[in-house]
């Protein structure tokens, strides 16, 4: 049995896939598309997340093929802020398309043994007291696998029991459990 599967292979999954290997997790990612888009949702990485990129051995990668930006506009303020008065190795704003980190989190994910499969959309959920099993549609067809843990970080809801839930009306029901 898969220990955890992720569903979703964006910033957020991949980098969790990292982490779970970390702690010796067996990890399979979902996603469901056959390709990475070419498109970035994101652009800057701020202090704090270097920081944490920084734990892991990942910060000066990304610093190296970004800008650092030592002044950023937020919102509707007038002044742009300062980062460089930020106590941190990192007084900056790095500027990096979410499509480049995106790769360098699934380089390291599976580097560290996840398991990534392009193409395959998740079309049901079930879960009892052993764990959960979910049907998938892949490319070779459909399948079903059981894992002890199931994290939807795909953005878009959760199937559950042939429809689709938010992420608000998923999270109510699991916390009703």
């Amino acid at each position: 049995m898969i220990d955890v599967a992720v569903l979703g292979a964006g910033a957020v999954g991949l980098w969790l896939a990292g982490e779970l290997r970390l702690g010796g997790a067996s990890v399979v990612l979902i996603e469901q598309a056959l390709e990475r888009s070419p498109h970035s949702r994101g652009l800057n990485i701020h202090a704090r997340t270097l920081e944490v990129l920084d734990m892991r051995g990942m910060a000066d990668v990304h610093v190296s093929e970004g800008r650092a930006v030592p002044t950023a506009h937020f919102a509707a303020l007038s002044a742009r802020l300062d980062m460089s008065v930020l106590s941190s190795r990192f007084p900056f704003m790095l500027v990096l398309p979410q499509v480049r980190t995106e790769e360098l989190f699934a380089e390291r994910a599976v580097a560290m043994g996840a398991e990534l499969r392009r193409g395959h959309h998740v079309t049901d959920v079930d879960q009892d007291d052993g764990g959960v099993d979910f049907a998938v549609d892949g490319p070779d067809g459909s399948y079903v696998e059981r894992s002890r843990f199931v994290l939807g970080v795909t953005g878009l809801g959760v199937p559950s029991g042939r429809r689709r839930e938010s992420h608000s009306m998923a999270m109510e029901r699991l916390v009703r459990r």
